[in-house]
């Protein structure tokens, strides 16, 4: 066939009327592994409505890049059931999945089979080697029977498969350590049919036998964030209805509960950002929903569609933390890397304290993990977050580009110790693959059972009292499969020991000497996002200080402005910056409402004098303020004020002393600030004119009175003495 590498194969015979591969022993090669001739592929890209560009369209949401096989055939495959989850004599290994065909062509005749590694790996470098090898690989179990006729793929179908193997039929080796074991499918299509693969999966499964009972079985430590952003206007009202889809069924976060909510008591570390619980409440209690263009342009707010969903899922989520442990987000999740490169540490500081707030009065466990998403940091991050008060720091092992690794495994140590500026650091190290598969946020609940158990497997027979800390991503969805993945299986092999963090703290760390610097692949905060923060910090601040009880608002202005630095922000600038600057507005508009008026003009005829002012406050809250008045001209001095208590809409007048040494007219400032002296709001400028008369004045115009006095005495004393008036134009004689 020329668009495809024919490889000879020697048939079973007719009469079987099945198409069957060669006998038992036939490797997973034979088939023709090897990838196609450009010439398919070509063909596949050429093809506008289908090929490359329709894998890559119905790829492109689950974020997983699709294999050359993929895209030469739009066969998609998936395990979805293994059974047992470790192979053990006299079981059958049962494994069932999927097949997708994303294309336009039909398949007929669709086969799937499975395949077996004989040797087991017992290593890290081979655990990472099944994950890579996209070739094929193993021995191919084809009996008739031990396989899957399932037919007609049509375009766009989805079809189930399923086998059933005998222990006694897998072609291995018998050792201890972790099998590959994969599915494959072949089929024909308009071109014909071959013995090439036509789409495959594998997966995982380790093997112990009776002789391994006395290994220590690895330390297991499984992190599991509950978070994602939540976005709502300075009111309370949501300004989108994803955190509903987010809880619903089939949403990532329902996902995640069904995930936990099958593992075995005291397995994982639920790691809740508050946040997140504080927004669930409100929408089981009835909300509204309204977008940023919505209230620009006006329209009304609608209900929110969640309130159910929202209720059920924080149930389940109290159910959980029954039996699992428990341990706080920062508030929001900040980004505390760039807030501490960009100098607002204080963002992360009421990140910290809102969750130890939220904890204590919800009755919550108060200790707060410094995890930044992705687990990216640097030194002066984690700094920043112990001064706030962070107890626990986790890091991805990719933060620590300087670790030299040792032992047989080259696993990464589970904690570190390195110094910081205010002193040395422990920090807990995550994996940031699991059993050699990277651990993205599209893995799969059973990819994560198999990857559990490889790895511990592989790290229980090469070392002693190893550890392994997993870490989901924070936007991990495990599937709609999840609640059926068996995670009792997985914790309870005997490879696995579940541990908590806080037994983990405990351990002695290693020591680490290298750098901490953040993946070039990373987004920080944008500048603009940054600005926005700043603005907000100035605003709030002041606004939260001028209330006369300010505790309740300045607990709820820490939780507004965390969120304003949240991670989520890194990767959606744009919503991050529109809530930021809603709220610092907000808060602008408020402190408009508290002023200080008074007269235009003031005419002082003394070296002292009064003149009022009237100090407003139109808030629905009590006001501490000060009035600071500054004259421009210093020969005009003003006596201080004593600060002044407003209750909500309440106007009062007071009286400024002043006095003046010279006369004159000067322009006077009145502003108001709060009780340490941070001003606010629009001043208010007036004049002031002050005439003083000096002393020589007053003398000399004394002196003059005085002799005008005594002119008019001396007439008035003559005319008394006879001398009498003369009428005018008279003359003496």
């Amino acid at each position: 066939m020329a668009h495809r590498r024919f490889v000879w194969i020697l048939a079973l015979g007719v009469a079987t009327g099945v198409t069957a591969l060669a006998t038992e022993g036939v490797t997973y090669a034979a088939w023709g592994s090897a990838a196609r001739p450009d010439a398919s592929v070509a063909a596949a890209t050429s093809d506008p409505g289908g090929g490359l560009l329709s894998a890559l369209r119905s790829r492109s949401s689950s974020g997983r890049r699709p294999s050359t096989l993929e895209i030469a055939t739009d066969l998609t495959m998936a395990i979805t059931e293994v059974s047992p989850a470790g192979l053990a004599p006299g079981q059958p290994l049962k494994m069932s999945g999927t097949v997708t065909n994303d294309g336009t062509r039909a398949w007929t005749d669709a086969k799937v089979y499975l395949s077996i590694g004989s040797d087991p790996a017992v290593s890290k470098a081979a655990l990472d080697f099944f994950a890579t090898d996209d070739d094929g690989f193993g021995t191919t179990i084809n009996d008739l029977g031990l396989f899957d006729e399932i037919g007609r793929l049509a375009p766009g179908s989805r079809t189930d498969w399923q086998l059933s193997i005998p222990f006694a039929k897998l072609p291995i080796s018998g050792g201890d350590g972790v099998y590959q074991v994969g599915a494959t499918l072949l089929a024909g299509n308009a071109d014909g049919r071959d013995s090439l693969a036509d789409a495959r999966a594998s997966t995982a499964v380790p093997y112990l036998s009776a002789g391994a009972a006395t290994l220590n079985p690895t330390r297991v430590v499984t992190l599991l964030p509950i978070t994602a952003p939540v976005m709502r206007h300075p009111d309370g009202v949501f300004v989108n209805d994803r955190l509903a889809r987010l809880v619903s069924p089939g949403g990532r976060l329902r996902d995640v509960l069904d995930f936990a909510s099958q593992a075995p008591a005291g397995s994982l570390e639920l790691v809740v950002d508050p946040a997140l619980r504080q927004g669930l409440v409100a929408m089981s209690q009835g909300y509204l929903v309204q977008s940023f263009a919505q209230a620009a342009q006006g329209v009304d707010t609608r209900a929110g569609l969640g309130r159910q969903d929202a209720a059920e899922w924080l149930h389940d989520l109290a159910t959980l933390r029954l039996r699992q442990q428990t341990t706080m987000l920062p508030w929001g999740s900040p980004a505390t890397s760039s807030l501490a490169a960009a100098g607002v540490p204080g963002v992360v500081d009421a990140a910290v304290v809102s969750s130890q707030r939220y904890a204590a009065a919800n009755s919550l466990t108060q200790t707060v993990a410094d995890w930044q998403s992705g687990g990216s940091t640097t030194r002066r991050g984690l700094a920043v977050s112990r001064l706030a008060g962070a107890a626990l720091h986790v890091l991805s092992q990719g933060s620590l580009r300087g670790l030299t690794r040792g032992g047989a495994s080259d696993y990464p140590p589970a904690q570190v110790t390195f110094d910081t500026r205010p002193g040395p650091l422990t920090a807990i190290v995550t994996r940031s693959d699991i059993g050699g598969q990277p651990f993205a946020s599209t893995m799969t609940a059973l990819q994560f059972r198999q990857g559990l158990m490889a790895e511990a497997t592989v790290r229980a027979l090469t070392e002693n009292h190893a550890t392994s800390v997993f870490a989901a991503p924070f936007n991990w969805d495990p599937g709609e499969l999840s609640a059926q993945a068996d995670l009792g299986a997985g914790f309870g092999f005997r490879s696995v020991a579940p541990e908590s963090l806080a037994e983990l703290a405990g351990r002695i760390p290693a020591t680490y000497s290298g750098g901490l610097p953040l993946p070039g692949s990373q987004p920080q905060l944008s500048p603009e996002t940054i600005s926005a923060i700043k603005r907000l910090r100035d605003t709030g601040g002041v606004y939260t200080e001028l209330l006369t009880d300010r505790r309740r608002v300045s607990v709820t202005f820490d939780q507004q402005f965390a969120n304003a630095g949240s991670s989520a922000w890194r990767r959606q600038p744009a919503r991050g910056d529109a809530a930021t600057r809603e709220l610092a507005r907000t808060m602008a508009e408020q402190l408009a409402l508290v002023t200080v008026t008074g007269p235009a003009f003031v005419a002082m005829s003394s070296s002292t004098g009064q003149f009022p002012l009237t100090v407003s406050n139109d808030l629905n809250a009590a006001v501490t303020v000060r009035i600071s008045v500054h004259p421009l001209n210093q020969a005009l001095a003003i006596s201080p004020l004593q600060p002044l208590h407003l209750g909500p809409g309440q106007s009062r007048d007071i009286n400024v002393e002043s006095t003046a040494d010279g006369s004159g007219v000067t322009q006077v400032r009145a502003r108001l600030s709060t009780f340490s002296n941070r001003g606010f709001g629009r001043r208010f400028d007036f004049n002031v004119r002050a005439t003083q008369i000096g002393v020589a004045i007053w003398v000399a115009m004394g002196i003059g009175l005085a002799a005008l006095v005594g002119t008019a005495a001396r007439r008035l004393y003559k005319r008394a003495r006879g001398e009498g008036f003369k009428t005018r134009g008279e003359s003496t004689a």
